[in-house]
């Protein structure tokens, strides 16, 4: 199965993919006043030297854009994004961001690196792909021990952004013009024709400004990491624009009332969620491996959000005899 999240990494690499993003309203209220700043893209491998231990965020950019302060002076704003790519859902995410966060800091104190006294501010970004909806933890209070609440004024605060791709209400989604709101149409289509649609739509845009680079990473993001999770029996390796893509779908006979991510992904989902269980309760009875291997989207998006709460193998079968 193709690695989803390299695939992520490939397009996002591109400046203008990440400018959308930001221009997409998916960052909350930053940038301010909507003007989006210049992007950098920076290392993302750290070594932590106690430990020797190497640490590597999956993009890292520095995004710099000139403001004025309340005196009416003009001053360069710095913030450095951080983008996390996650299939699955890990529960320590917020601990590895606030890791890679500070292993930042430190290296800025160390080689002075940007152009600022002060330290620049962080906006982690967790961009999630996966098939259930993400489970885990996302700010890093929420992995702490509750009590004693006194203590919260001492400790680590990081809210990170989650942007559960698959599980975006309709209206938060950005609009038709944006790039990332193209890429998460196309994404989250759930029959061919709709992906056609989409991936043309996509291809208009790229072309309107020029984007030829782009247009190529998008057009490999297709054909070697989504593509094969959900059309594997045709060919697109001879495809060199999003046109030829769409033109490949509309021309091969495929099983329209079948949606466009249950063959691939499912597979993917189903390996997880069994290692998740096994994880927890040991080997599982051959009926029960049997049950969720036969379960339906639904069920099995609906058991991977408790998978790691439940208290029994019974609690599973009600789960599945219920959904």
């Amino acid at each position: 199965m193709p690695n989803q999240d390299a695939g992520y990494k490939l397009i996002f690499s591109n400046p203008t993919l990440v400018q959308e993003l930001l221009r997409s309203g998916l960052c909350g209220p930053w940038p301010v006043n909507d003007v989006v700043p210049d992007v950098e893209k920076i290392p993302g491998a750290l070594v932590d030297e106690r430990l020797l231990v190497r640490r590597e965020n999956d993009l890292v950019w520095l995004c710099r854009d000139a403001s004025s302060s309340s005196s009416g002076v003009q001053q360069m704003t710095q913030v450095i994004l951080l983008i996390e790519f996650q299939s699955s859902t890990d529960r320590m995410m917020p601990v590895r961001l606030a890791s890679y966060i500070s292993l930042l800091y430190e290296e800025i104190c160390r080689t002075r690196a940007l152009s600022t006294q002060k330290l620049p501010r962080a906006l982690p970004l967790i961009f999630y792909h996966g098939l259930p909806r993400w489970s885990g933890p996302v700010e890093l209070k929420e992995a702490l021990e509750p009590d004693p609440q006194e203590l919260d004024p001492h400790q680590l605060h990081l809210c990170p952004i989650l942007i559960d791709q698959l599980h975006l209400e309709e209206s938060r989604l950005p609009s038709e013009d944006n790039l990332v709101g193209l890429l998460l149409r196309i994404e989250r289509s759930r029959d061919p024709q709709t992906a056609i649609n989409w991936i043309r739509k996509m291809n208009e845009r790229l072309v309107e400004r020029n984007e030829i680079n782009l247009h190529r990473s998008m057009t490999q993001w297709l054909i070697h990491y989504y593509l094969p999770t959900r059309m594997s029996e045709l060919d697109f390796e001879k495809c060199q624009t999003l046109n030829q893509i769409a033109m490949t779908i509309e021309n091969n006979t495929l099983d329209w009332s079948v949606p466009i991510r249950e063959e691939g992904i499912k597979k993917g989902t189903l390996t997880v969620l069994l290692k998740m269980l096994t994880r927890r309760f040991g080997s599982l009875p051959e009926s029960l491996v049997d049950r969720i291997e036969n379960a339906g989207i639904q069920s099995l998006d609906k058991l991977a959000d408790v998978a790691l709460d439940v208290e029994s193998i019974e609690q599973i079968e009600s789960i599945l005899n219920n959904s």
